[in-house]
């Protein structure tokens, strides 16, 4: 059937047909799942190009998820075997090897540990005897700790294209590894990075692994396994790191911590200056103090610095500011905006291109931006889309884009502009966004078709996950102290400190909490955050305040609200960030960096006010579990788990907001439901994102469930 408009009408019958069609042909649930979930998509997608006119089937909200480890080639005998090892290793820390042992002591105590780092620690990396092999001395640099790579070699570190991950190693393989190092001779060697390795070279050869350990594998699981039930030759070297993975999981390690002790998700670390700071009570000398270094700077404010071309970006900017990622009436917001920065620039495309001399080098950059603007804003990209594309090329513009016409660069000017501009934009957009800005200019002829090399190696970003710096709660609370101080300018600072209570307690991004207005702030029956100004549809969500926030922080956010209710007589579209003397909302990338200033002025790293997000994710994995397995912080004796975030009542609210007022599920506390809720509660689309670039303290709580405490 087809309306008056032309669109097609999708019946209820028709929908409930492909439904029983789905279900007929997909026997499992999760496949029934993501087939509805694609459906829904497709339809979004054609209701809102106006081709038709649907309703949507029913799918549970869930996020569909990756099966950390399969059964397959796993038998019960096998569990039991490792279990056995498992039992036996940790029992007897000192096994000598028998008398008709002949592959020398030392490659006896190197199968050991190897073992109990597999079984105990249950550190299953692929190609784990290589890495084991490559160990340096400063990977041992902190007790029951060891710092290996989770993909890669470990020279590959010392280039700077991986980083170390921090694991936790049990007792047992503590004491395994301390055995081996007595027993190991180097050759004595002037070569300094030679002196640096912890074992003899040939045994990172392929030829010694299979002479010599492999062999030797064979007799030492024969002397592990005798007078038992089980049987040897089930168990190899290769096949143990896969039998580690299921007991792990038997073991009641998350799902997620066992994905990056597997090294199926790349996670980034805490900063080593964070861990010594917090977890180990050191403090660090290791990194110049950050206070003195150069603030990142708005693109606005550098453009005040080049004359009418200058502000003439500033107005283009400006005009693109007020894209919000979520409008109610995009389409005609957004049409109104191309026509002012149409106004702005002047020119067409074609006038531009027949006489680029009439324009200086930046009026012309400036002019070709603001073009490729109105052709964002005229296309099907959704607002996020160009937000993030505008904002990639905006914060490189200044310099690169403001000595030499766009018509003039080369292949080699594009490379170290774009690779410039990289560096100055902290996501992995800015070399897409140039790569679309250059398409643009071809098309429209305002520079040449150039075969640029976009795979460049300078256009590559490094595979290495970088370390992020946390902050602690206490140290939070002297940032909100600090912000008295003479930088932070008088009638702002009781909004900064609102600012970054709700990064730091509920996560919010910098333009989430900017553009807030005082109706998405519910009072009763209990406060709730409404976000709805955000990055994507996901980050559209609510948050209970009173579950998430201490007390202290929510009686002063909830005080500014009622004081910026008063400032605006009940005006519940005023934004809640704002003063008397500036109504409209602040530039959030201002607030931002004062916040950051702040945070460096009361701790030596290199803070931002994303890292107040990185630390409430980081914070709720570990209070998830304080909330799910108490026992596990017994006779931790660290200040950090002391804070109120870590005890009751939030520990109760976390709880409610985990399970509600029932009883949890079967699998519900073992399993990664509480990744998911941290995934919802950030505004991410996948839990992947939430683990790999925000969670922070895996190594921690993994710490925690096998050791039962760091220290």
């Amino acid at each position: 059937m087809i309306d008056r408009a032309g669109r097609y009408i999708l019946s209820d019958e028709q929908l409930t047909d492909l439904v029983k069609a789905f279900d007929q042909r997909y026997s499992s649930r999760a496949h029934q799942w993501l087939a509805k979930h694609t459906l829904n998509l497709i339809l979004f997608k054609l209701e809102k190009e106006e081709v038709i006119e649907t309703k949507y089937v029913k799918v549970p909200h869930q996020v569909p998820r990756t099966l950390v480890a399969t059964l397959d080639g796993i038998t019960p005998t096998m569990l039991a075997g490792a279990r056995h090892i498992r039992r036996f290793l940790k029992n007897n820390r000192t096994l000598e090897p028998p008398g008709d042992w002949r592959w020398g002591i030392e490659v006896w105590k190197c199968l050991l540990f190897y073992t109990s780092v597999v079984l105990d620690s249950f550190i299953l990396l692929p190609s784990l005897t290589q890495r084991l092999f490559s160990l340096q001395r400063e990977d041992l640099k902190e007790r029951d700790w060891i710092l290996l790579p989770q993909r890669g070699r470990r020279e590959e570190v010392d280039q700077g294209l991986r980083t170390l991950i921090r694991f936790s190693l049990t007792p047992s393989t503590t004491q395994h590894l301390k055995n081996l190092l007595r027993v190991v001779k180097l050759p004595k060697t002037r070569e300094r990075n030679t002196r640096r390795r912890l074992f003899p070279d040939d045994w990172r050869t392929r030829k010694w692994r299979n002479r010599i350990l492999r062999p030797a594998w064979e007799e030492f699981m024969t002397q592990l396994m005798r007078n038992t039930p089980f049987q040897a030759a089930e168990i190899s070297m290769d096949s143990l790191v896969h039998v580690g993975t299921v007991l792990a999981l038997t073991e009641n390690l998350p799902p997620f911590a066992v994905a990056v002790h597997t090294a199926q998700t790349l996670v980034s670390p805490m900063t080593e200056a964070s861990f010594n700071r917090l977890f180990l009570l050191k403090d660090w000398q290791g990194i110049e103090n950050p206070r003195s270094q150069r603030p990142r700077v708005n693109p606005r404010q550098l453009a005040s610095s080049y004359g009418s071309d200058g502000e003439l970006f500033q107005q283009i900017e400006l005009a693109r500011q007020g894209l919000h990622r979520e409008e109610p009436d995009a389409r005609n917001i957004r049409r109104e905006m191309a026509c002012h920065i149409g106004q702005l620039v002047g020119v067409t495309e074609r006038e531009l291109a027949t006489r680029p001399g009439d324009f200086t080098s930046l009026g012309y950059n400036t002019r070709c931006y603001g073009l490729w603007l109105i052709h964002l804003l005229m296309g099907k990209d959704d607002n996020g889309t160009v937000s993030t594309r505008a904002s990639a090329i905006a914060a490189g513009f200044f310099p690169y884009c403001a000595e030499m016409p766009f018509h003039s660069w080369d292949k080699a000017d594009w490379v170290s502009n774009v690779a410039g501009a990289m560096e100055e934009h902290a996501t992995s957009h800015a070399k897409a966004s140039f790569c679309r800005l250059d398409d643009f200019l071809v098309e429209v002829g305002l520079a040449p078709k150039l075969d640029i090399p976009w795979q460049a190696k300078a256009l590559t970003k490094p595979l290495a996950q970088q370390p992020v710096p946390l902050v602690g709660p206490e140290e939070f609370d002297a940032a909100l102290s600090a912000t008295c101080s003479s930088v932070i300018p008088v009638e702002i600072r009781r909004l900064l400190r609102v600012k970054m209570i709700l990064g730091f307690s509920l996560g919010l991004r910098s333009m989430e909490a900017t553009n807030m207005k005082l109706k998405q702030f519910v009072v009763y029956p209990e406060p709730v955050i409404e976000i709805r100004v955000t990055k994507t549809a996901a980050g559209i969500r609510n948050l209970h305040l009173s579950k998430l926030m201490p007390v202290h922080h929510l009686k002063e956010v909830r005080e500014f609200y009622e004081h910026r209710l008063r400032e605006t007589c009940g005006n519940l579209e005023a934004p809640l960030l704002a003063t008397p003397t500036h109504p409209e909302p602040y530039d959030s990338s201002y607030l931002a960096s004062l916040a950051g200033l702040v945070l460096r002025e009361v701790i030596a790293e290199p803070f931002c006010f994303h890292h107040l997000r990185h630390s409430f994710a980081s914070w709720f994995l570990l209070r998830w579990l304080k909330a799910v397995k108490p026992c596990v912080f017994d006779g931790v004796k660290i200040p950090l788990f002391e804070h109120k975030i870590f005890h009751e009542p939030l520990l109760s609210g976390l709880r409610q907001l985990l399970f509600g007022l029932r009883e949890p599920k079967i699998g519900e506390v073992a399993f990664s439901h509480g990744l998911v809720a941290l995934c919802r509660l950030l505004g991410h689309s996948s839990p992947a994102t939430t683990l790999s670039s925000y969670c922070h303290t895996v190594d921690v709580l993994s710490s925690l469930i096998l050791r039962k405490g760091i220290i």
